[in-house]
């Protein structure tokens, strides 16, 4: 007989770990495009989004945050996917912060943009 455990949710201390680790794999531009801007891709799951915002992160030089890479380092965590918005937000709300420009590369819904926008 399998046990299958249920994943549990991420605390804040352990958010915190959670968002170091995941800014180790990103790749953080060493130049900034001259006039700061964010790229929201809008797709339906598989329609391509990660395809496209891949090589145009490099080429215009943008940080890009992946909501799927988030939710795939939480479930190898042993976490559930219930923060990833936040944690995203969290990330996304820094870099700005710093300057610099941001591919959001993720199935987002209205209400991340609003966490979002209240962030910044």
């Amino acid at each position: 007989m399998d046990i299958i455990q249920e994943a549990k949710n991420l605390p804040d201390k352990e958010m915190k770990k959670i968002i170091s680790l995941y800014e180790k794999t990103l790749s953080i531009p060493k130049k900034k495009p001259k006039e700061q801007f964010l790229i929201c891709p809008i797709g339906l799951v598989g329609a391509g989004k990660t395809t496209v915002i891949k090589p145009l992160s490099k080429k215009l030089s943008l940080l890009r945050v992946s909501s799927d890479e988030i939710r795939k380092l939480l479930n190898e965590k042993g976490f559930n996917d219930d923060r990833v918005k936040e944690i995203a937000a969290d990330i996304i709300t820094k870099y700005l912060k710093k300057g610099f420009s941001i591919a959001i590369d993720a199935t987002l819904l209205a209400s991340f943009f609003s966490l979002l926008i209240s962030r910044v």
